[in-house]
């Protein structure tokens, strides 16, 4: 998710007319903005028929503890990127209206866009693999990766109408895969972000690490049992 924040409560920045003015009419919502407002409940219901689908072809699949273990680094991936890029969306982020008061550019979001997204991916597809193996895991991946760009059309169509000179410097960043260089620099100066928040991304996230790290130890528990 690129940084669709709210601004935090007694912010005096100014907004973009785009959001400020109550005369000027909303863009018509499209089925990917939809898309963004209910992607949770696309993924669950995607990632049940898929599970299903792999069920009823041959049976559910026998990953093993190799494969377990494999998946172990996707997983600490994925819910490291989470922890990292909430460490600099601000609070009260609203996640179910398409709309974006100020574009973060820090941390994460120097070398790539959307990171929340991409740990998101990792997590599930670590997971696919450690319960199913590694071609359940590689269908997920690609289901994933579709959602998702779709959801991300949806948010850069309201990044570039509110912030056209600083997403088109930003559209410089890659979407899914993370800049090489050891120093990313800055894009754009942001004299108003907020510091990093580590303790607070993860108080956010702490729920999230747990299932994600007990679903893992299941995982593995099934496969070092399975004969």
């Amino acid at each position: 998710m690129l940084a669709m924040n709210e601004a935090s409560p007694g912010s005096t920045a100014e907004l973009p007319p785009v959001l400020t003015s109550a005369a000027q009419a909303a863009p018509k919502e499209t089925w990917k903005d939809l898309l963004f407002r209910r992607r949770g409940w696309f993924v669950a219901a995607s990632v049940s028929l898929l599970a299903l689908a792999v069920f009823a072809v041959g049976g559910w699949p026998k990953p093993t503890p190799l494969q377990a273990w494999c998946a172990a680094p996707l997983v600490l991936l994925g819910m490291g990127m989470r922890v990292w890029a909430r460490c600099y969306l601000v609070r009260g982020t609203n996640t179910r209206r398409v709309h974006a008061r100020r574009l973060v550019e820090g941390g994460p979001y120097r070398r790539i866009r959307n990171p929340i997204y991409v740990g998101n991916v990792a997590a599930a597809s670590g997971l696919a693999l450690a319960f199913a193996g590694p071609l359940p895991a590689a269908l997920l991946l690609a289901l994933l990766g579709a959602i998702y760009s779709a959801v991300v059309r949806s948010e850069e169509a309201v990044l570039t109408r509110t912030f056209p000179e600083r997403f088109r410097r930003l559209s410089a960043v890659p979407r899914w895969w993370p800049r090489a260089r050891l120093r990313a620099p800055a894009l754009a100066d942001d004299a108003d972000a907020p510091a990093p928040q580590l303790l607070a991304a993860l108080r956010g996230e702490v729920q999230r690490i747990l299932g994600a790290g007990a679903a893992w130890w299941i995982a593995f528990w099934l496969a070092s049992q399975a004969k």
